[in-house]
């Protein structure tokens, strides 16, 4: 009887510390929709570290530019291309033909907050503090639904 007293008991305490270790942070889920978040999260941890000047920078070398496509390249350009020493967040996340793009292999998109498509977006995307830009992922089933259905984006 205390065999299986103390079997059971080792059985839970096993399963607990199994089950922590599978949702810790970085550890076990790794989806695709978790590398996607995670993507966006380091897209937008440089570009809050960026110093003013920069961000002014950005914003106008992105001003008019209204093709998610080529808003994607100049963000991904100009965050590779810095010399700042704490933007290496997203670097390393280029495709070959230097876009961002989603773990379903799918750029990112972009949009520039005065453009006909950011009129289009989920509201819910369009809240949060500043960024000359929004950023949202086709989610899995790779159509851009403009922030709705399964499309992912960050709360910011």
């Amino acid at each position: 009887m205390k065999a299986n007293v103390l079997w059971v008991s080792l059985s839970i305490v096993v399963i607990a510390i199994a089950s922590a270790y599978w949702f810790l942070p970085g550890r076990g889920v790794n989806t695709r929709t978790v590398r996607t978040i995670q993507l966006m999260q380091n897209i937008f941890i440089d570009f809050d570290l960026l110093q003013e000047a920069d961000v002014n920078t950005l914003a106008q070398s992105v001003q008019g530019v209204t093709n998610a496509l080529e808003l994607n390249r100049a963000c991904a350009a100009f965050f590779t291309r810095s010399t700042d020493p704490y933007i290496t967040n997203s670097a390393g996340y280029l495709s070959v033909d230097g876009l961002y793009c989603d773990a379903w292999g799918i750029p990112l998109w972009f949009a520039v907050t005065n453009t006909s498509m950011y009129g289009r977006l989920n509201p819910q995307l369009k809240e949060g503090k500043g960024t000359p830009f929004v950023i949202w992922s086709s989610g899995s089933n790779q159509t851009n639904d403009f922030g709705f259905g399964d499309d992912l984006f960050l709360h910011r």
